[in-house]
């Protein structure tokens, strides 16, 4: 008797699922009931205005906010409070002076580092121009090479400073 008992559960088991199945089946397969129409009563005028039932309609400072900084705009600035300040213009305003004309830097693209010994390497493209690769110290297109690290180099060239990434 106690070897039949777990046949007997199997297949009461199946026996549920089946019917469940089957009940399942039919409450979806029959037709939904047609729905009943209700007269309310509504007069003319006011079917008109509501046909769609939308909210009602806001004036336009409501939205004037959101028109005014779009949300996904690439040029989207911050808030800012517009403050009323008397109108002041400097009177003595001195000329800026002159940026000093510098030699444009030369276009230097960071492939690679690698540090073997002590010093370590970076493998740089000068103008577009197959790689090469320089140790710290370096003298690159007139520029010194001060610094390699994982993935920048920093050249000096008199007061000077440029850092080129390796991922631009």
């Amino acid at each position: 008797m106690m070897r039949v008992i777990p046949y007997i559960g199997t297949l009461l088991l199946v026996v549920m699922a089946v019917v469940a199945g089957w009940l399942a089946f039919q409450t979806v397969a029959h037709d939904p009931p047609a729905p009943q129409s209700v007269n309310v009563g509504i007069n003319a005028q006011t079917a008109d205005q509501n046909t769609l039932s939308l909210p009602s309609s806001r004036p336009d400072v409501y939205y004037a906010a959101i028109t005014e900084r779009p949300l996904f705009e690439p040029g989207r600035r911050p808030f800012v409070i517009a403050l009323e300040t008397p109108d002041t213009t400097p009177q003595n305003i001195a000329p800026q002076p002159q940026p000093q004309e510098w030699e444009e830097a030369p276009e230097i693209a960071l492939l690679g580092v690698m540090q073997l010994s002590e010093q370590p390497s970076a493998l740089l493209s000068i103008n577009n121009q197959p790689p090469t690769w320089h140790m710290a110290g370096a003298i690159v297109a007139g520029w010194t090479l001060n610094e390699i690290e994982n993935n920048w180099i920093e050249l000096t060239r008199e007061t000077r400073r440029l850092r080129v990434d390796m991922y631009q």
